[in-house]
C-alpha cells in the first residue's frame, strides 16, 4: 500500500481523523487565553534529549493533549536502543551499563523527527501499513507542536 508523504491532503486528512488527540483544535485559531499554553507546548524535536521528550509527552497527556497512541509514540521514540546490540547467537545484549545508558538519555540530543520517519519508511518497506499510518500520525503530532505558533497567529 502506498503511502502519502507527511504534508500531502492524505496525512492532513489522517492528522485531523486524530484531532484532538493532540490538541489540534488550538491549530485553528488559538483564543488569546490559551496562546500562552498552546506556545509552552511548543518544542524542538529535532534536538532533544530522550529524557526531555519524555517529560513533555507525560506533561501534554496529563493535561489532556495527547492520546494514548500519541503518547505511546512518545514513549516508544524515547527508548535508548543505542546501549543495546545483537549477539551471533541472536540474544540481545547490552553495550553500555545502565548508568552510561542514563547520562545517555539525559545529555545526548537526538532528531526525533528523523527517527520515526525511519519507522515511517521501515514499516512500508516490510509492508506494515498499520505500523506506516500509525507513525506518519506521530510524525503529524510532532510536526503540529514543533510549529508552535507565532505571536501574529
Amino acid at each position: 500500500m502506498k503511502m502519502d508523504p507527511i504534508n500531502s491532503p492524505g496525512s492532513v486528512q489522517a492528522a485531523q481523523k486524530i484531532g484532538t488527540q493532540y490538541g489540534a483544535e488550538k491549530a485553528v485559531a488559538p483564543s488569546s487565553a490559551t496562546m500562552a499554553e498552546v506556545q509552552t507546548s511548543a518544542v524542538d524535536f529535532t534536538h532533544m534529549t530522550r529524557n526531555e521528550l519524555l517529560s513533555w509527552g507525560l506533561a501534554q497527556h496529563d493535561k489532556g493533549q495527547l492520546s494514548g497512541d500519541a503518547m505511546d509514540a512518545i514513549w516508544s521514540l524515547s527508548l535508548n536502543t543505542s546501549g543495546l546490540r545483537l549477539t551471533a547467537d541472536g540474544r540481545v545484549e547490552r553495550a553500555f551499563t545502565p548508568e552510561e545508558m542514563k547520562l545517555q538519555d539525559s545529555t545526548e540530543k537526538v532528531d526525533f523527527f528523523s527517527l520515526a520517519e525511519k519507522r515511517v519508511d521501515f514499516a512500508r518497506s516490510t509492508g506494515d501499513s498499520e505500523n506506516a499510518e500509525f507513525w506518519q500520525q506521530a510524525l503529524a503530532m510532532m510536526q503540529h507542536y514543533q510549529s508552535g505558533f507565532s505571536a501574529e497567529a
